[in-house]
């Protein structure tokens, strides 16, 4: 299996960078427009969730740091977003 270059992780950037902003523009129009629904909620969440591990990913493959840093910051920050995500939802359903 061939080995994964530099230029390969900068293009898991860019395609976890697209997806994010895709998620970060169009998804809360939707949200807004046709009500607050946890399930739809849930859904971009976990989307954007996985962007921010790739995004995550790529930037310290190509930056060559060590793996348990990798490691760590690839599962800490999603994480740390769904428990944002969590929170967020946890605040509008008990508001409603």
């Amino acid at each position: 299996m061939p080995k994964p270059t530099k230029e390969n992780w900068k293009g898991a950037i860019w395609v976890g960078t697209a997806l994010f902003v895709e998620n970060l523009f169009f998804e809360p129009l939707f949200i807004i427009t046709r009500g607050f629904s946890s399930d739809r909620f849930w859904g971009t969440g976990f989307q954007m969730a996985l962007d921010i591990f790739f995004i995550t990913l790529g930037v310290l493959k190509y930056k060559s740091a060590p793996r348990w840093i990798t490691v760590t910051l690839t599962i800490a920050i999603p994480l740390a977003f769904l428990l944002l995500c969590f929170l967020i939802s946890f605040y509008f359903h008990t508001a409603a």
